[in-house]
């Protein structure tokens, strides 16, 4: 059930802070960073990783990822299939893309932190920390990921799952799995059919803030006027949900 779920919102600026105040919200946690784009990144990590430890499932969700239909159903029950580390799909680094195919996004991304091969697996996957999502795809491909399907496609209607090989380890044989782009949409979401996508979290031209605005405005999904209370959003064609669903859900106010 929804309930079930806590919402923690991981602030990577203190400018943020206040502004969401204004508009009802609260940072569970401000980290201290720089403008460098990497070092914002890595701050959610270490809160992650310490819920994770917890024992808490965790599933990280940016801010620009739109919920069109309620994803946790499809996470389950890929959790259920023995995944305990279920990722969208996406192209950096450039060494993940060229050997497997796609790479892990750290934009939407579920860690069943309940695991203990997940708990031991994220104090290797997650380190050094100089930018979250090259260093964790790096450290994967260490750890010997093999995907049943030999190798990856961006374009995919299906979930692809694969093992990480690596021996003699604490999570030796845990499941990865990689969601469905066609429903976990990165790329090419200007032509996406938002009937059948339940995530989506546009790349929009290198990630500029207009270009992502124009896209969702293209889509009929741009939910909040600029002056809006989040508990006033209503997306214009899909079903109506609870703001920010999340056992933790990580939201970050930088976008990836």
């Amino acid at each position: 059930a929804m309930a079930d779920w806590d919402v923690h919102v991981v602030c990577t600026d203190h400018q943020i802070a206040p502004e969401l105040r204004k508009l009802g919200w609260r940072c569970t946690y401000v980290a201290p960073t720089s403008r460098v784009a990497a070092k914002v990144y890595t701050k959610r990590i270490p809160y992650v990783l310490r819920l994770i430890n917890m024992g808490r499932d965790v599933l990280i969700c940016d801010v620009d990822a739109l919920w069109l239909k309620d994803p946790l159903p499809e996470l389950r029950a890929i959790a259920n299939q023995g995944a305990g580390i279920i990722a969208s799909r996406g192209v950096s680094p450039p060494i993940a893309f060229q050997r497997s195919g796609a790479a892990v996004c750290m934009g939407f991304l579920f860690f069943k932190g309940s695991d203990p091969r997940v708990q031991a697996a994220m104090k290797v996957l997650t380190k050094p920390m100089r930018e979250d999502q090259g260093d964790f795809n790096t450290n994967l491909l260490r750890e010997r990921v093999v995907w049943d399907e030999g190798k990856l496609t961006i374009p995919s209607n299906h979930t692809s799952f694969g093992t990480i090989t690596a021996p003699g380890k604490a999570y030796t044989a845990l499941r990865v799995a990689m969601l469905a782009h066609s429903r976990f949409m990165r790329y090419n979401c200007e032509n996406a059919d938002i009937r059948t996508v339940t995530i989506l979290h546009c790349h929009a031209g290198g990630k500029k803030q207009f270009l992502k605005h124009a896209v969702f405005v293209k889509l009929g999904v741009w939910w909040l006027n600029n002056s809006s209370h989040p508990s006033h959003a209503l997306p214009l064609r899909s079903e109506r949900l609870p703001l920010l669903p999340a056992t933790s859900v990580m939201a970050a106010d930088e976008q990836r």
